[in-house]
């Protein structure tokens, strides 16, 4: 928001004095034109006052004005719609997918009853793109090709979801990995976040509410109903792979993504997710084959330089560890997750120095990186800097405040400076956390 009188307009906004709002929104507009967030937020107003024709027109602004362009803009869909008028007469059909769908939509607009965010589709979203875009293919099939497919005009959204396998369990996966990338850029910035957060949070909690062990059992069974109806089916045994996954059945999930490379031979992502599961199965040698195939497939793929970077740090061999991190990170060098892991073998490596450099780097790019403070507050309290370990355990426990070996460590570093009341209170948090913990009830008994 480009201006106090934009933040005067969200605060109005928030306390529904709608008709104020619009109009500080207005003049916020006027002032800084190609302001998304300007003319997302009078969109807002506007839609919510039912004036469902602006609300569009601002809402498309929001969008042709955004610096982070995820959507089609109202310039490149003109040029789409142009092209399939120059082109009539032809085999050439336009289907005009927002069209479809904002008519679910009394302003016209889509919205949450059709996307998770602004990009990706939720499961109800999903359904009603294919059937509208069923509808337009249905007029260029043979006469009676959908009786002939399915007994009835179509499916209904159960029956497409239970024939790819999709349950409440998937749901839970899904839902989980939108909440992650609503904390992570770009999304973490967007003024929408923190009611997106909340909306996905019930929806989460809704679902595991419902699903249990039972669930898990009746997905199971879905999928290998599914399979065995259509064994090449390779996003089928895609999702099953994942299924088992989240499930923490890593041979089994590592055997599905054997079955996916038969059936796509080159597929480099099949080869990675196989030497994922084998490592977690603790088959060190096998995963380290099927993503050693990822990388020739795809040498830019930086994840799985990444997973053959773990496995030889698991293994105790620093050498090529530290080249295929070093690898990864020249791939992606503002990945921080990187930093750490490079940091961690010098670490091991003993050269202290050089690993406090690599956690300061990640620190610096993104300072929210509650992992990158923790390598480094543990690589200070072994090098005997007590100040800067207890300060980085701090900030740890700051981003994390159930970061029960944090609390843990700084509780440790504080004896060692002498801090007892200190100490004694984070004792005392990590038994509030962790009841049993028998460190922390040492602890506190040297202590006294």
């Amino acid at each position: 928001i480009p201006s106090g009188l934009a933040a005067d307009a969200v605060e109005d906004q928030k306390q529904g004095h709608l008709q104020q709002a619009a109009k500080e929104f207005e003049e916020a507009a006027r002032l800084h034109p190609l302001a998304a967030d300007v003319q997302y937020g009078w969109a807002q107003c506007l839609l919510s006052m039912t004036n469902f024709a602006a609300a569009r027109e601002h809402f498309q602004k929001a969008c042709d004005c955004d610096a982070l362009p995820f959507r089609t803009d109202s310039r490149l869909n003109d040029l789409i719609r142009r092209a399939s008028r120059e082109s009539s007469g032809t085999n050439l059909f336009l289907f005009d997918a927002a069209a479809a769908l904002g008519s679910n939509s009394p302003a016209g607009v889509c919205g949450d009853e059709t996307f998770f965010e602004h990009v990706h589709f939720n499961f109800e979203g999903n359904y009603r793109l294919a059937r509208a875009w069923a509808g337009l293919v249905a007029p260029l099939l043979p006469a009676g090709a959908i009786a002939k497919r399915t007994g009835q005009d179509w499916l209904s959204q159960d029956l497409c979801e239970q024939r790819v396998a999709l349950t409440d369990w998937n749901r839970m996966l899904t839902v989980s990995e939108v909440m992650r990338r609503f904390r992570q850029p770009p999304l973490n910035s967007q003024a929408s976040k923190e009611r997106e957060l909340e909306s996905l949070a019930r929806e989460l909690n809704s679902l595991r509410n419902q699903a249990g062990a039972s669930e898990a059992t009746r997905a199971r069974a879905l999928f290998l109903e599914d399979i065995q109806r259509d064994p090449d089916d390779y996003l089928l045994r895609f999702d099953f792979g994942d299924f088992l996954e989240g499930t923490r059945n890593w041979s089994e999930a590592a055997a599905q993504w054997k079955q996916v490379e038969e059936l796509l031979p080159e597929y480099y992502l099949a080869y990675f997710q196989e030497g994922r599961m084998m490592e977690r199965a603790g088959k060190l040698e096998e995963a380290e084959t099927a993503l050693r195939r990822a990388v020739a497939l795809y040498p830019r793929m930086t994840t799985a330089w990444f997973e053959l970077s773990n496995i030889h740090t698991s293994q105790g061999k620093y050498e090529p560890a530290l080249q295929e991190c070093e690898k990864a990170m020249s791939l992606e060098p503002e990945q921080p997750g990187f930093y750490v892991c490079l940091g961690t073998i010098l670490s091991r490596m003993k050269r202290p120095d050089a690993a406090m450099e690599k956690f300061r780097h990640a620190i610096q790019i993104r300072p929210e990186a509650y992992d990158a403070h923790l390598a480094l507050a543990r690589e200070l309290s072994q090098a005997g800097q007590l100040n800067g370990a207890i300060s980085e355990f701090e900030e740890v426990i700051r981003l994390r405040p159930d970061h029960v070996q944090a609390r843990l460590a700084l509780a440790q570093n504080l004896v060692q400076q002498g801090s007892r009341e200190k100490a004694e209170h984070q004792f005392q948090e990590v038994l509030r956390l962790d009841p049993d913990n028998q460190t922390a009830r040492q602890g506190l008994a040297l202590l006294r």
